[in-house]
């Protein structure tokens, strides 16, 4: 494997797994926290929930951002035009 596609392989899994990990939070942390706490309570449960797994949404983040520098090289020394004009 080359680089674009070792690149594109953690991006890609980066992505879903930030954006299954706000669909969990969307879908069954919230409706969950809301249906066993008094409403007093809910924003205490959500942050001890928070507190477990925000380094995990931190570092999908950070492998979904591009290295604007690494991309635009890339598309000069590979000959690619498609995606490559947001890295120029």
């Amino acid at each position: 494997m080359d680089d674009i596609t070792i690149a594109r392989a953690i991006h890609v899994l980066a992505v879903l797994l930030w954006i299954g990990g706000v669909a969990f939070v969307t879908l069954v942390v919230m409706p969950s926290i809301r249906g066993s706490t008094l409403p007093k309570a809910w924003l205490d449960a959500f942050h001890r929930l928070e507190e477990r797994f925000a380094w995990q949404a931190r570092v999908w983040v950070l492998l979904t951002v591009p290295n604007p520098g690494a991309s635009s090289a890339n598309c000069g020394r590979r000959g690619l035009t498609v995606g490559c004009g947001a890295a120029l």
